[in-house]
């Protein structure tokens, strides 16, 4: 049985957990983390967590997800920052140069803590 996300809230932040079903986010599944990621981003809190600790793989259809979430945080004045990822997963965002434009945290609190302070 599928384990669903787990969604909390943590200092002005939604933060997203997809878990251990996301360990691989491959074409069959990106759609789901979307719908997930895309109903946090709308939350009531400005800024969101993404909690990479069960993520060990992702492609390219992924970071459209990613770009798609925080163009509509952007657009409610919010942030975007990344927590917990694996050695692979922080050399996918390094090669793209997503790491300049999104915090990569090595926890979840240090995450919120950076989305907290002003820009």
């Amino acid at each position: 049985m599928p384990v669903a996300p787990q969604i909390t809230n943590l200092d002005q932040a939604t933060v997203v957990a997809l878990g251990p079903d996301y360990k691989n986010i491959t074409e069959e599944i990106v759609g789901s983390a979307s719908n997930v990621l895309m109903t946090a981003a709308a939350n009531e809190q400005p800024n969101l967590v993404l909690d990479f600790a069960d993520i060990e793989f992702f492609g390219s259809s992924f970071i459209e997800v990613l770009f798609r979430v925080w163009k509509r945080l952007q657009q409610r004045g919010g942030r975007f920052a990344l927590a917990n990822v694996s050695t692979y997963c922080h050399e996918v965002l390094k090669t793209t140069h997503l790491d300049s434009i999104w915090p990569v945290c090595a926890t979840v609190d240090d995450a919120a803590r950076v989305l907290k302070t002003p820009v």
